[in-house]
């Protein structure tokens, strides 16, 4: 069974405390690998006080109670001792000792505790104000995941998941992470050279063809981190998956977003094709990490990436290629109001004056009649790049882009626009099929229609039916060598983004049952 650690993580939040040690202890011999990693978070988190219980598990008990005793021992040790070291040297107005406290997060709170008796005036004044901020990431962490991926088995079930789909989720994220660059990058072209070095890949072919551009690397990056985190894999999952920790894949890719984010906030480089699309990918990457783990280095790089964001939108309009380049398109805007509301979610700041922006866009360049999307202007019809895509049939997807949106920004779900472009999106279920392939439409498509109405709708029912039939057979096989766990880039903008982001966006819409629960209704 796949180990989510969506629901560890949501004990690090306001309920943990209330949890009952010798429970918790008990249940990391569980047989459910899922409530065993609950377990231990949720026993991490309790910090310290739970020590002398792990002792006595560790020399009584059986089996993995005993395993995750001596591991969980071993960590808290080590935080504990480094923790108190740190939080000494708050006295001296020592700056890196508050961002190192930052960046340990809630596990640093009983020893702040401690330093608020403290003779030392300002060591107490120090270990107060680090003490809120802790208390404040803890609230964001347990809102976004609350609002976000709570009930993941329930909205799996109820949605039309199972089996087979979340397996094909997990080995997409086992192929993604045998395909990382040592940099922590993907790379559309460079991933290859990973191939031949993969001990259980040795003798297998490189996975080819791969038609990628080697300019969109830093946007792959962006989607295969969305697509860890949308399972719920964050900087702080220790699962092991058949050697892999995605915990790792996910840091590295972090890792390298964090290096290359600029002083203003921007995640793309100079000269970036596209850089506000890589921009947003990377900034929503950045706040789903921050409001799941509290940890202030992703709260201060989002929240960067956010403020550059909003700098960049056209004045009461949307966005477009550029920053303020006075043109718009509607998939750019639609991914950037993505960025926004996981932002939100993760409570950092996003004035609501932006959402009106994009609201305005999306007026501008939806049709009366049947509510589809145009891309620059209303009645846009086909987008293609020539001389790469130009033979793909055409497909709704900025109207899936503006269904999604207004769902985001809105909530109205009885706006006629939303159940009027949900129908058109419905008469073009996904089909593997030569030029009638497009994995960027399943995806804005299936978020759409989720949102509109899943996950027990007749609408998400009926398109859920044929993407997941569509995407799971279509998958290479774990038998299949190198490529086992990917998608062939076949669809209608592989040229550009290759195997890693064919791989990385389908599972990301596999994930649609639980990646973002239906919102509740703007009352």
């Amino acid at each position: 069974m796949m180990r989510s650690p969506v629901f560890a993580l949501l004990l690090l939040g306001a309920a943990a405390p209330r949890q009952d040690v010798p429970d918790l202890i008990q249940k990391l011999g569980s047989q459910d690998f899922e409530e065993q990693g609950k377990a231990a978070k949720a026993l991490e988190a309790l910090g310290p006080r739970v020590l002398p219980a792990l002792r006595g598990a560790a020399e009584n008990g059986t089996g993995d109670v005993r395993t995750w005793a001596q591991r969980l021992i071993a960590r808290l040790q080590e935080n504990e001792g480094r923790a108190r070291a740190l939080v000494a040297r708050l006295g001296a107005a020592d700056g890196a000792a508050e961002a190192e406290i930052r960046q340990m997060g809630w596990p640093a709170a009983d020893y702040l505790r401690e330093a608020l008796a403290s003779e030392d005036k300002e060591l107490a004044r120090r270990a107060q104000k680090l003490l809120e901020e802790l208390e404040g990431a803890r609230a964001a962490e347990g809102a976004f995941a609350k609002s976000r991926l709570a009930g993941k088995r329930d909205l799996l079930a109820k949605g039309g998941g199972d089996a087979d789909s979340e397996k094909a989720v997990l080995e997409a994220l086992k192929w993604l992470s045998r395909h990382q660059s040592a940099d922590g990058s993907w790379k559309t072209q460079g991933y290859k050279e990973r191939c031949r070095k993969l001990a259980r890949h040795a003798d297998s072919p490189p996975c080819t063809p791969n038609p990628g551009e080697d300019e969109h690397d830093a946007g792959v990056t962006a989607l295969a981190l969305l697509a860890f985190l949308g399972a719920g894999y964050t900087p702080l999952s220790l699962d092991d998956h058949d050697g892999i920790v995605f915990g790792e894949s996910v840091k590295k890719g972090l890792q390298w977003f964090l290096a290359r984010q600029r002083p203003d906030g921007d995640f793309a480089s100079p000269n970036q094709p596209k850089a506000i699309y890589v921009h947003a990918l990377a900034a929503q990457a950045m706040a789903e990490t921050y409001g799941f783990t509290g940890l202030g280095v992703y709260k201060d790089s989002a929240q960067k990436a956010v403020t550059y964001l909003l700098a960049a939108q056209n004045p009461g309009k949307g966005w477009r290629y550029g920053p303020k380049s006075g043109d718009n398109d509607s998939s750019v805007t639609g991914v950037c109001v993505g960025a926004l509301h996981s932002a939100e979610l993760a409570r950092l700041h996003v004035p609501r004056a932006a959402y009106d922006g994009a609201r305005a866009w999306f007026d501008e360049v939806t049709e009366e009649s049947y509510h589809r999307v145009g891309y620059t202007h209303k009645g846009t019809g086909k987008v293609f790049i020539p001389g790469k895509n130009e033979d793909f049939d055409h497909h709704e997807t900025l109207t899936a882009l503006g269904v999604t949106s207004r769902i985001l920004m809105d909530r109205n779900r009885k706006d006629p626009k939303l159940v009027g472009g949900c129908d058109l999106l419905l008469r073009d279920k996904p089909s593997f099929k030569g030029n009638q392939t497009d994995f960027y439409y399943w995806l804005h498509a299936s978020q759409a229609i989720y949102q509109l109405d899943g996950p027990s709708g007749k609408k998400w029912q009926a398109w859920n039916f044929e993407m997941k039939r569509t995407l799971t057979a279509a998958q290479n096989k774990a038998a299949a060598g190198c490529t086992g766990g990917s998608w062939e880039p076949v669809d209608r903008w592989s040229a550009e983004g290759g195997r890693v982001y064919a791989t990385a966006v389908n599972a990301l819409t596999l994930e649609t049952y639980y990646r973002y629960a239906p919102l509740p209704a703007e009352k």
